[in-house]
């Protein structure tokens, strides 16, 4: 696949999630895909897993949750996302009860692509930034 493709794929793996669109996810990841990401708690391994984290940002922030792409970046068969993350706490995510609190986090992902289908991807994101924004944990204060 061509840089521009995997960009394009990329694209559409985050439209699918904000939409979970979980045909469109079988379609461009691959069934074992292995998904590096600190910040989730312990999932199946496997797309199955990954559709399972779809499920909890959408029962969290089910009206209006969604990943915008800030930058996308490729290389070979790798691309690089930046992102952001926004939407109101309506359900409970992360042990979380519902606060009805707005939310916006940054993140980042690197997904490799093999056979046109992302089989890899590590992600990082600002967990203690959305558990300290829903009130989960109390926000810092100077020392």
């Amino acid at each position: 696949m061509s840089l521009e493709e995997n960009k394009e794929n990329t694209r559409r793996i985050f439209q699918a999630m904000n939409e979970s669109d979980f045909a469109t996810l079988e379609e461009l990841m691959d069934p074992n895909i292995v998904n590096n990401d600190p910040g989730l708690p312990p999932l199946p391994p496997g797309l199955e897993g990954f559709k399972m984290l779809v499920n909890l940002l959408h029962a969290g922030f089910p009206q209006d949750g969604k990943f915008v792409l800030e930058d996308l970046v490729a290389e070979g068969d790798y691309v690089a996302v930046r992102w952001t993350y926004s939407g109101t706490h309506l359900g409970e995510f992360a042990g979380v009860p519902a606060t009805g609190k707005f939310v916006s986090v940054g993140g980042s992902v690197i997904q490799h692509f093999v056979n046109g289908k992302s089989a890899e991807h590590w992600a990082l994101w600002d967990v203690l930034g959305m558990l300290r924004q829903m009130g989960a944990i109390p926000a810092s204060s100077p020392a």
